[in-house]
């Protein structure tokens, strides 16, 4: 009986962790290219899809895996890339990347949280459907080769870069950049079908097992 109870637990903890899974809003898949020198800070407009509204955003570009120049444009193993901040925004940003912050025009959140190469934004952030928003890392890197292409594959948005060679703010009526789209993944969890609470749903669950076992007769 106790076994029972105890595997019943476990399909419910399997449950809340299938059902927080977030779902890919934007994406890009092609590449032509990759960043190759220092000093960059990327950005990228994205549009929202129909459906939503989302929260547990989660943004992230793409760096080669094995950085070596274009080669490493024909690898299938390449990872999630986030370094610094990333800040959400509402509208097109024409500034230096340190620059950023909860004052600049258009802002809406900041991530500071990352993990496996992934921007993760408080869950109370909400994106609405059929907009556009902006992201803008406020950091620069050096050394890591981050996917775009310049067959401006991504209809919803475009890229905006700032560099030595470029710019050290970012430009947004840049001509070289207009068909740009870097590699990226938008995700988010719909807020209309709210998830249960974890804890919750697990407490209650383990509650139950206990009351179970109290009411179990001694032997």
């Amino acid at each position: 009986m106790l076994g029972r109870l105890i595997c019943l637990v476990g399909i419910m903890a399997l449950f809340v962790s299938e059902n927080a899974v977030a779902d890919i809003l934007a994406q890009n898949t092609s590449f032509t290219n990759a960043t190759i020198g220092v000093g960059f800070s990327d950005g990228q407009s994205v549009t929202t899809p129909a459906g939503g509204p989302w929260h547990n955003i989660q943004f992230n570009f793409e760096q080669c895996a094995t950085p070596s120049g274009t080669s490493c444009l024909s690898t299938s193993t390449n990872t999630p890339f986030a370094l610094g901040n990333l800040f959400l925004l509402s509208q097109i940003y024409d500034g230096l990347p340190s620059a950023l912050n909860n004052a600049t025009p258009g802002f809406i959140a900041e991530a500071t949280t990352i993990t496996g190469g992934v921007w993760i934004f408080a869950s109370n952030v909400t994106l609405s459907p059929g907009t556009q928003y902006f992201f803008y890392m406020d950091t620069a890197f050096n050394g890591p080769e981050i996917l775009y292409s310049t067959a401006n594959p991504y209809a919803g948005g475009q890229t905006f870069e700032a560099n030595s060679g470029n710019g050290t703010t970012y430009g947004p009526d840049d001509p070289i950049l207009a068909n740009v789209d870097h590699a990226f993944t938008l995700a988010g969890t719909p807020t209309t079908s709210p998830e249960p609470d974890t804890t919750l749903l697990l407490g209650s669950g383990l509650a139950g097992v206990a009351g179970l076992i109290r009411r179990k007769p001694l032997r």
